[in-house]
């Protein structure tokens, strides 16, 4: 539905349009000057997906939203934020995994930098080159890194149902993060990408239409001990809500939204810690 909203009290539809996507799984939508732009998971989720550019309806003509142009991102867009001025769509590629007859396909986490002038892609990697052992020192959690595919290999009871062989060959660190949501700086420089399943913040600097991985740095864990500053945890399933500290006992925060605001000049970050697992249809980690 196109909307007028012009009157809050009394909004007006204008029109109504469908457009056919074909079945695909959609998974954000954004609004930008003259634009509509729609992310597209492709059909094997672990493919490269795409965005969907469309005319966007103004208020004197609301006619049909017409296709400009589809571009190809990487594998399970999330999010879509365009920058201040709609020139640059920052696009949070999660690149989740999956567990097909024994085949276990983990594409790489990333964002996509989409050009809206010239709908030229960059793609920003976040293989900085760490090694499980150097994100696991600082904090940043793997949920199934190649220490625990060995594991699974050697000892798991259900081994011969995924051939860890080639997974643990196609292995890289980057198929462990997973952007999920982000927000641009202030002055458009930076974006900073909530990694909800590794419980951890990636900094990307961009600067003409392209970005560099700043750092990956851990949100630390949730202390719910007396001195961990929260009220207390209700860890009992009786339906009720009975907060209580409970000493040594900590959680990883997993946040999905993040939104920032400057306070005296100090940028501040803020994020919804919604908490989450990791799955690959049979292997579940929670």
């Amino acid at each position: 539905h196109v909307i007028d909203y012009d009157d809050a009290a009394s909004p007006e539809v204008l029109s109504s349009y469908v457009i056919d996507m074909g079945g695909s799984t959609l998974t954000d939508i954004e609004v930008c000057g003259d634009m509509l732009l729609i992310a597209v998971v492709a059909d094997t989720k672990t493919d490269n997906g795409m965005v969907k550019i469309y005319s966007a309806v103004q208020r004197s003509s609301p006619a049909a939203p017409s296709l400009q142009q589809t571009v190809t991102v990487g594998p399970l867009p999330d999010m879509l934020l365009p920058n201040s001025d709609c020139t640059v769509l920052a696009v949070a590629n999660e690149g989740e995994g999956s567990d097909s007859s024994g085949t276990l396909v983990d594409p790489e986490g990333s964002v996509s930098l989409v050009n809206l002038s010239d709908y030229s892609v960059s793609t920003v990697s976040l293989d900085t080159g760490a090694t499980d052992a150097q994100l696991e020192a600082d904090g940043v959690h793997l949920p199934l890194s190649l220490n625990a595919m060995e594991y699974f290999d050697d000892y798991g009871v259900a081994s011969a149902d995924v051939n860890w062989t080639a997974a643990r060959a196609a292995y890289t660190p980057a198929t462990q993060l997973e952007p999920e949501y982000l927000v641009w700086s202030s002055d458009d420089s930076k974006l900073y990408v909530n990694l909800q399943e590794n419980s951890a913040l990636a900094t990307i600097s961009v600067a003409n239409g392209a970005g560099t991985v700043d750092s990956i740095e851990a949100y630390g864990l949730k202390d719910w001990s007396s001195s961990g500053g929260t009220e207390g945890i209700d860890t009992v399933g009786d339906d009720a809500c009975t907060l209580a500290f409970k000493p040594g006992f900590k959680t990883m925060r997993m946040p999905d939204a993040i939104a920032i605001a400057e306070v005296d000049g100090v940028p501040y970050i803020f994020t919804a810690d919604e908490g989450d697992d990791k799955e690959y249809d049979n292997f579940e980690e929670k």
